[in-house]
């Protein structure tokens, strides 16, 4: 409800699969490196959360990338826990590296964020040229398109999560 978000904020969830730029999307919106990036899958072990003021404190949850299986044991226990945060999120950031193309990895994580309010982001977009319409397209390298997806994050929560749960009379001192 209204006051738990105002109170709380909202949880958002980065989730996706391995080296997509999961972790470098979460920096480039914070505007820090808080999480390690590396071209190795798997690097991203454990659930990163640091708070980012969009005018709604919004806890924004860096996760593991989400495969069918992990010979290490620390990593599929981090797939478990991306599943979780994707669950318990009150809007899912779903990235693709749209330098690969969405493929059938991508689809089957898609699956699980399709029925969640969620943004598709197209991560590395400095690496194509074609674009589709309903998809933000970024480089967390370069930065590209992250003002933009702030943009499009705060209108989100706006939209779909706060104004939806306000008292209709409380709308007539907004508008």
């Amino acid at each position: 409800n209204t006051s738990n978000i105002l109170r709380q904020g909202v949880s958002v969830a980065i989730v996706g699969k391995p080296n997509v730029g999961k972790s470098s999307l979460f920096n480039a919106l914070l505007s820090l490196d808080r999480a390690i990036v590396t071209d190795i899958a798997g690097t991203t072990r454990d659930v990163l959360k640091e708070t980012l003021d969009l005018g709604i404190a919004v806890t924004l949850v860096d996760t593991a990338g989400i495969r069918d299986e992990s010979d290490n044991k620390v990593e599929a226990i981090g797939i478990e826990y991306s599943k979780q945060s994707l669950n318990d999120a009150d809007l899912v950031l779903f990235v693709y590296d749209s330098s690969l193309g969405m493929s059938e990895e991508d689809s089957e994580i898609y699956d699980l964020v399709k029925n969640k309010k969620h943004i598709v982001i197209a991560n590395k977009c400095d690496l194509i040229e074609e674009r589709k319409e309903n998809i933000v397209y970024l480089s967390a390298l370069t930065g590209e398109g992250v003002s933009e997806l702030k943009q499009t994050l705060t209108q989100k929560l706006l939209l779909q999560l706060l104004l939806p749960s306000l008292h209709p009379l409380s709308l007539r001192f907004i508008f």
